[in-house]
């Protein structure tokens, strides 16, 4: 089944290839390399939705990582039948 995440080790080259709805269902199986893949995906576009916003970097970095602690900590919570 597509969203069900193949048997993973921490490789940063296969977690790439899977999609966001599989790396949320290795977060919650408790995989910090899922995080860090779902970071690097998405950090570039929050960082630059907040620097236009905030117009200030030091500011635009605490967005960042509060979005990203709000995401870790409400993982449960996504629905990938919602479009952003």
């Amino acid at each position: 089944m597509k969203n069900d995440p193949p048997n993973l080790s921490s490789d940063p080259a296969a977690l790439r290839l899977l999609f966001d709805e599989q790396l949320v269902h290795l977060l919650l199986a408790g995989s910090q390399d899922a995080m860090a893949e779902i970071f690097e995906r998405y950090y570039r576009m929050v960082m630059r939705v907040a620097l236009h916003i905030v117009h200030d970097t030091g500011e635009a970095q605490d967005i960042v990582q509060a979005v990203f602690t709000e995401f870790y900590q409400k993982a449960a919570l996504f629905d990938p039948g919602k479009v952003v």
